[in-house]
């Protein structure tokens, strides 16, 4: 039973030391910065104030999804899910649930985020950090792998975090034009390059969750499935209907763009509520512990008898 038994590494208080310390700064530098940019640009530009919105969102979106990250790992613990064992991760080397409010806190080192995270020298997770390459690159690849756990898991993820692909996108142009010096903020959004990659992101996350399904029908010859795959398609199809009434606000665009929202939306929220949660259906037992096959495979310390009561 030790498989199943949830493993409680040591907590470490310089971790949570450190979290009140690069929070605290973080809020102090944020306000002076707000104060700042109040005081000496009282007639702000609207193409200026559109570029910096997009980059600061870019870091709040990013460093709220880390911060739920690290809820989910602490709430997991808390109920005594082996969150390990699911993922197939290391539990002497998986990030844990303070270590994830630490990084969410002092995000705005990116470029060292990004330099640690190809780093080949065992040190800040190496495992863990690893384990997350590959699973990208299972996702992007997709459905040329074998489906797991982990891959639906950051897959749909990703799909959450459209605003914040598009955000990075935003400022991947600023800084790499230099807008910041040459102050023509509306280079990047009448760029016909950077108008077309708007689609490539907003679709990317929801193709590779659709052939994430294709390849789970085909391994295990289930239409549930597909179905799950017309989800993703129709969210697709909707997300690449408000781009174009951003750029095109028809009349008719407008029409598209509430049907297909419209048919996402109740189309998400059914599977949702009755395949997922299955709250529609109260007599719906969970299969896995029905049959108990993750039980059976440990060996038990002992045998019962027919002397046993």
């Amino acid at each position: 039973m030790k498989i199943l038994r949830t493993q409680q590494p040591k907590d470490s208080h310089m971790a949570i030391s450190l979290d009140g310390l690069f929070a605290a700064s973080f809020v102090t530098l944020f306000s002076v910065y707000s104060i700042l940019a109040h005081l000496f640009t009282p007639e702000a530009d609207a193409a200026y104030a559109e570029i910096i919105y997009a980059i600061f969102s870019m870091f709040a979106l990013l460093s709220l999804h880390l911060f739920m990250y690290g809820c989910n790992l602490f709430m997991w613990k808390a109920t005594g899910i082996n969150c390990n064992l699911i993922f197939e991760f290391q539990p002497t080397t998986a990030i844990k649930d303070k270590d994830a409010f630490l990084i969410c806190t002092c995000l705005m080192t990116t470029v060292c985020s990004l330099t640690l995270l190809i780093c080949p020298l065992n040190i800040f997770y190496r495992s863990t950090r690893y384990c997350f390459i590959r699973v990208m690159c299972n996702i992007v690849c997709s459905p040329c792998y074998k489906v797991l756990m982990v891959d639906v898991f950051i897959a749909d993820q990703l799909t959450s975090q459209i605003p914040l692909l598009r955000y990075l996108e935003s400022s991947a142009c600023y800084f790499y034009l230099g807008s910041f010096g040459t102050h023509r903020y509306e280079t990047c959004n009448s760029g016909k390059l950077y108008r077309e990659l708007a689609y490539v992101i907003s679709f990317a996350p929801y193709y590779w969750r659709a052939m994430q399904c294709a390849r789970r029908c085909f391994d295990e010859y289930d239409l549930n499935h597909l179905a799950n795959l017309g989800k993703h398609v129709s969210a697709l199809v909707a997300a690449g209907a408000r781009i174009t009434y951003a750029r095109q606000p028809t009349t008719f665009w407008m029409i598209v763009v509430l049907v297909t929202s419209l048919v996402a939306t109740v189309y998400q929220m059914y599977w949702d509520f009755v395949k997922d949660w299955g709250l529609l259906n109260p007599r719906l037992e969970n299969e896995h512990f029905e049959q108990c096959s993750a039980v059976e495979a440990v060996p038990l310390p002992f045998h019962k008898t027919d002397s046993d009561g």
